[in-house]
């Protein structure tokens, strides 16, 4: 018994420095950053798109992409589960994130660079909605390891985007007045993630369809 628990110890902290459990925890930190940054400076850039606004409109403006990814998530996980696909969906969504973002940083106009916050904020979240299903296939993780490689995963990109990202893109605000050197940044990390998914992707085996039944 003894000699079985330590195997399945070793086993477990084997699985945690996999290279799939680093890949994913990467891909995450990515996720997270433009997550967070969507969260923290989206209010900052709506009001420079929107000089003049009253702060009532500013807030509506604000909210509009968080409410379009609201009615989104579920559209994107319905489609997701009715193909029973998680690989390019989550892949899709984070590119679309990486997009917007650079609508916002590049556009002249400041009607593309709201229709950019829009993309940011439905990718983002319809990729976090894609992301767990990921660290919970049995091709990444065992049974006896999945609870401690998605607490890692979860620390590496919480604790990492969370707190580096607001770092990255305000002290160059200050420096320069401008977004955009930061916002390089979220789009770097999202298509770092965008590579390590499609490289654990390649790890999880196609569902095979369920064999129809004739009805008599």
């Amino acid at each position: 018994m003894l000699e079985q628990t330590a195997g399945t110890r070793r086993s477990v902290l084997r699985q945690l420095g996999s290279r799939n459990v680093v890949l994913l925890s990467l891909a995450y930190f990515g996720l997270i950053t433009s997550l967070n940054a969507n969260s923290t400076w989206v209010p900052q850039i709506v009001h420079q798109l929107a000089r003049g606004a009253s702060y009532p409109v500013i807030g509506l403006l604000t909210a509009l992409p968080a409410l379009l990814a609201v009615a989104a998530m579920p559209l994107w996980g319905a489609s997701s589960d009715r193909r029973d696909e998680r690989d390019w969906h989550l892949r899709i969504a984070m590119l679309a994130a990486a997009i917007g973002w650079l609508l916002v940083i590049s556009s002249s106009l400041p009607q593309m660079r709201y229709v950019g916050l829009i993309l940011v904020s439905v990718g983002s979240f319809c990729a976090l909605l894609t992301f767990w299903t990921f660290p919970a296939s049995a091709a990444i993780l065992s049974s006896e390891a999945r609870p401690a490689g998605i607490a890692l995963i979860n620390c590496v990109g919480i604790g990492g985007g969370s707190a580096l990202g607001p770092l990255v893109i305000g002290y160059p605000k200050d420096l320069t007045g401008s977004f955009a050197p930061g916002l390089l940044y979220v789009v770097a990390m999202l298509i770092m993630g965008v590579i390590c998914i499609a490289l654990v992707a390649g790890e999880i085996p196609k569902a095979q369809p369920m064999p129809r039944q004739s009805v008599l």
